[in-house]
């Protein structure tokens, strides 16, 4: 049975670590906003190989599924993140991902820079809004 009493939970992980849990963020959130065609993204960007197949064949596979899950959205449609049909968990997994993108950059880039990475974070779900906290780092 699951516990339902509500907790804060703190991890500490590395750029590395953040990177992989954002990326992961990302796709899980895109997917439910019906963004299929992401999974041939996800694997092309990731490969150290060249990847060799046929795109009308792929392209026809990822239309197919976004009609199986998603019959209301066109070809090239999906869902807003601050849309009624977009699912709470997509929206609370946006949340995070801008989060630590903002956090991130600025902590990279003190100076700042163009695009959404510096843009102050818009909270998209119901829930609290998440913190993102860089630990300094410890004299040795």
């Amino acid at each position: 049975m699951e516990d339902t009493r509500d907790f804060k939970i703190s991890m500490e992980i590395n750029q590395n670590q953040a990177r992989v849990i954002k990326d992961a963020l990302e796709l899980y959130s895109r997917l439910q906003m019906g963004q299929i065609k992401e999974i041939d993204l996800f694997f092309r960007l990731r490969s150290k190989e060249r990847m060799d197949y046929d795109r009308n064949m792929m392209d026809h596979l990822l239309e197919t599924i976004k009609r199986m899950y998603f019959p209301d959205l066109s070809s090239n449609g999906f869902y807003g993140i601050f849309g009624d049909k977009t699912p709470e968990e997509a929206k609370i997994a946006w949340d995070l991902i801008q989060n630590m993108r903002y956090t991130i950059s600025w902590k990279i880039h003190p100076e700042g820079g163009m695009g959404v990475n510096f843009d102050s974070p818009l909270k998209s779900s119901n829930e609290e809004f998440p913190t993102v906290k860089i630990i300094p780092e410890c004299p040795e």
